[in-house]
């Protein structure tokens, strides 16, 4: 019989998530949508199904540029929802939904475990919460965000397996782990909360628990080595971003996250990323520090209760959820909404701790009517995050209203202004590009994607000594994008510097060497400098990427034409 509720509060939750975001499925592609997902050759067939487990996630994409990410599950996910479904931003982002909607329901799940006797109306309600909840909507609205709901989804699977006995526990968090660590990076920083879940709320003896995490850190080990495999460095971004600046980004994301996960207000895929004034951040500082204190000294004590040790619990599941966001301000210059879908689940658990005591004591004074105000209140906190759900949905819709929500919410907002931007750039509006792109110059000086724009608008004003210094900027900045060094090699091109223009436009090759426009470059520099053996390599490489490039096509012409 206890099957039949859970079967019930499942269906109610799954046909919430279902009402919620149906509006959304005619959205089309925005961000890096084309790139990864709808215009992704490697999601056809299968052979590319092969590239997509042997390269990192941008080399397997439609740009066909390197990185740092090696996140292959996922990927997998996104070829099996072209098989099934088509190539359509329609069918990814069902995709996206129904990995949602598990979730939500696998949270339904968790729930009800984490508490003895259980609270079907709390966990219910809580879930439905995390469901609608509108800071979660950027993941799930977002097509290429979908390695957050694949990382959460491992996360909880992990959790639900770790309640099972004998060999079925270890084996299944063993492979839930694996997915989540193929999933996406930041899987990584989660896994402590497994130790915690054995030693707090589950009371296990070491001796226990020690063959499950001598074969968590076996499949650490092959994880990194696979990574290494595909020749992508780990744990170097941690390195590179320095411990002083990674707790000026934390306490930044925590002062961003947690309130629009309560209050969503000024949703924003591209916060921009500025540290708090020292004062602020001392003051979020030592209000994590009282909070942590207090909820341990709580959860510690040899009396403590059960809701007391899983409030301390969900505490820890925010707090690490949110770390990996704090890797991403300083060097992407914002923090977008998709990073409080994990952490959220902490705030859900934290919540469902705190209520359900409470709610007994409650019930205690005033009988069957408790359930009913509790409900009724967890059912309006339901419909606000909904309600602001539906409102965000059609701000997804392409990427010019995107970006224009995105100033909504942020006025001065660099990324912002760099995309529109660049929209304008590619109208050649050039007059609009220009008042965009300068003011997301000044209000991020450190950008590399600003003056790599510029760079192209000066081009096309004819002010080459300007488009020249931009370029430089862009590349002292960011020396391993292919795209500044051709931005670079076109400028020497309209000077006319051959030398120069082929030597930076062989960089953006070796950077990417599917690139066709860096092949034209190199093509014309070699043919005018008399190296026509260079020049008709380039020119045939250039054209098995490209052969409709009026360049490319142009310069053959002129080539046949001449022998």
């Amino acid at each position: 019989m206890q099957r039949r509720p859970d079967l019930v509060a499942a269906v109610l939750i799954v046909g919430l998530v279902l009402a919620v975001y149906a509006g959304s499925l005619s959205n089309g592609p925005v961000w890096d949508d084309r790139s990864l997902v709808t215009e992704n050759p490697y999601l056809r067939s299968i052979d590319g199904l092969g590239t997509l487990l042997k390269n990192d996630l941008w080399t397997a994409s439609e740009k066909r540029e390197p990185s740092s990410f090696y996140r292959p599950l996922t990927m997998v996910s996104f070829w099996v929802n072209t098989q099934i479904a088509g190539q359509s931003a329609a069918a990814a982002r069902a995709g996206n939904i129904l990995f949602h909607a598990a979730n939500a329901v696998l949270l339904l799940l968790l729930l009800r475990r984490l508490l003895e006797p259980p609270r079907m109306l709390l966990a219910t309600s809580f879930a439905a919460i995390w469901a609608v909840m509108a800071v979660n909507s950027e993941p799930v609205l977002w097509i290429s965000g979908r390695f957050d709901p694949m990382t959460a989804m491992a996360a909880l699977a992990c959790m639900l397996s770790n309640r099972l006995s004998g060999w079925r526990r270890l084996v299944l968090v063993v492979v839930f782990a694996a997915c989540g660590l193929l999933s996406k990076e930041a899987f990584m920083g989660w896994l402590p909360l497994l130790l915690l879940d054995d030693l707090l709320l589950l009371r296990r003896s070491l001796r226990d628990i020690v063959p499950k995490y001598a074969s968590l850190a076996a499949l650490i080990g092959v994880n990194l080595a696979l990574r290494s495999w595909v020749e992508i460095p780990s744990l170097s971004v941690i390195s590179a971003t320095g411990v002083s600046t990674l707790v000026e980004s934390y306490l930044f994301t925590v002062a961003t996250l947690v309130p629009r996960a309560i209050v969503p207000l000024r949703l924003d895929p591209f916060h921009p990323y500025v540290p708090l004034p020292l004062g602020v951040a001392v003051l979020v500082a030592c209000f994590l520090c009282l909070v942590t204190i207090w909820l341990a000294w709580r959860a510690l004590r040899r009396n403590a209760r059960e809701p007391s040790r899983l409030a301390a619990f969900g505490w820890c599941w925010l707090l690490l959820g949110l770390f990996p966001a704090s890797l991403t301000g300083p060097h992407l210059f914002m923090i977008g909404d998709r990073y409080a879908y994990l952490p959220t689940i902490g705030l859900i658990i934290m919540g469902y701790a705190g209520l359900s005591p409470a709610l007994t004591s409650l019930e205690g004074r005033w009988g069957s009517r408790a359930s009913d105000v509790v409900g009724a209140a967890l059912a309006f906190v339901t419909a606000g995050q909904a309600w602001a759900l539906l409102e965000r949905c059609p701000d997804w819709r392409d990427d010019r209203t995107l970006v224009e929500a995105s100033v909504r919410a942020h006025p001065a907002n660099p990324y912002a202004l760099y995309s529109l931007g660049t929209m304008a750039l590619n109208d050649n509006d050039l007059q609009s590009a220009e008042s965009l792109l300068l003011q997301a110059a000044k209000g991020n000086p450190k950008s590399w994607r600003t003056p790599n724009a510029i760079c192209v608008l000066r081009l096309r004003q004819g002010r080459l000594e300007e488009a020249r210094a931009a370029c430089d900027q862009s590349i002292e900045r960011n020396p391993d994008n292919p795209r500044v060094w051709v931005n670079a090699a076109s400028v020497e091109v309209n000077r006319k510097n051959w030398p120069v223009a082929r030597s930076e436009a062989l960089r953006a090759v070796a950077l990417k060497p599917q690139f066709a426009e860096a092949h034209y470059l190199v093509a014309v520099s070699a043919a005018n400098l008399g190296r026509m053996d260079e020049a008709r390599a380039h020119l045939g490489a250039g054209l098995a990427e490209d052969p409709t490039h009026v360049g490319l096509v142009n310069l053959q012409r002129q080539m046949d034409s001449r022998r």
